[in-house]
């Protein structure tokens, strides 16, 4: 049983000092992530007066998922193309004492690049910073009574610019799995894109749309300098 156990205790140091020393410089990660968006502003705005104004989009909290791939060509600094996409529900709205309820959602598939830095280069917790910027590309679904049919239609939103920043930690598993978590503003430059309709534009938005996003996540890791 002794034996055992400075066995068990003798592997378990050497898969933290092999993960420790572990220089980044030179690997090149792929990773996948899940988690939620918390609209935030305009984003999350239920006033029926400001929705008239083309201001308020009334969104609740929804889900959000990606995949990203990145290079360090030093053993803090990666640079990375990313791919996410978030769907924000809707929340019920209130007019004149009444409840309208709404199932329709705000769709983004955002695509882009960042850059990330991490502040430590040892130990197998690294934490990090990241900021990115793209291109975003919303749509309204399943919206009802939008026509006299009241049936269930989309509306397409021109694709405009976002930037994002946060921060997050990765944790080595092995020196080629690592999870991390992650927590970000995301920032769309929405104000002014144009809102159409089977062809027709209807309308315009007049503010931009930001929210914050919380995911966690698995990465692997190939490559280094030996």
């Amino acid at each position: 049983m002794k034996k055992l156990l400075l066995l068990s205790t003798l592997l378990v140091f050497g898969l933290f000092s092999t993960t420790v020393g572990q220089d980044l410089q030179g690997m090149f990660s792929l990773s996948a992530f899940g988690g939620v968006g918390i609209p935030m502003g305009d984003l999350a705005d239920d006033d029926p007066e400001a929705m008239e104004e083309g201001d308020a989009a009334y969104r609740a909290m929804g889900f959000k998922f990606g995949v990203a791939g990145e290079y360090f060509f030093t053993p803090q600094l990666a640079i990375g193309m990313d791919f996410r996409y978030v769907s924000f529900g809707s929340k019920d709205i209130e007019f004149q004492g009444e409840t309208f309820e709404t199932d329709d959602k705000l769709n983004v598939m955002m695509i882009g690049v960042h850059g990330k830095f991490v502040f430590m280069t040892e130990g197998d917790m690294r934490p990090y910073a990241i900021a990115g910027a793209g291109l975003a590309f919303p749509k309204l679904k399943d919206i009802v009574g939008f026509d006299e049919t009241d049936e269930k239609v989309d509306i397409d939103i021109d694709s405009k610019p976002y930037f994002i920043f946060g921060g997050g930690v990765i944790f080595f598993v092995t020196p080629t799995v690592s999870l991390f978590g992650e927590a970000t503003f995301d920032y769309m430059l929405t104000d002014g894109a144009m809102m159409e309709y089977d062809g027709t534009e209807i309308g315009e938005i007049e503010t931009n749309y930001y929210s914050i996003d919380l995911a966690v996540g698995v990465a692997f890791w190939f490559g280094g300098t030996e």
